[in-house]
């Protein structure tokens, strides 16, 4: 991921450039509807399972401790 914030937007919005306006707001709203249910699906499935804190923040807790 890059600190400029027009790079990643670009790279969703490239191929509806000749496009209507209806096209990329459309494309923009399916790519974030996807990741928010694909991010949604992993938090109950770490709420299911007794995890309490996130993969990253456990692997660094890890690391600490060794």
């Amino acid at each position: 991921m890059t600190t400029n914030l027009v790079e990643p937007i670009n790279s969703v919005l490239n191929k509806t450039w000749n496009l209507s306006i209806c096209a990329p707001v459309k494309s923009t709203y399916t790519r974030c509807n996807a990741l928010f249910n694909q991010r949604g699906r992993e938090i109950a499935a770490m709420i299911t399972s007794d995890q309490v804190y996130a993969q990253v923040l456990d692997k660094a807790m890890e690391d600490k401790e060794k």
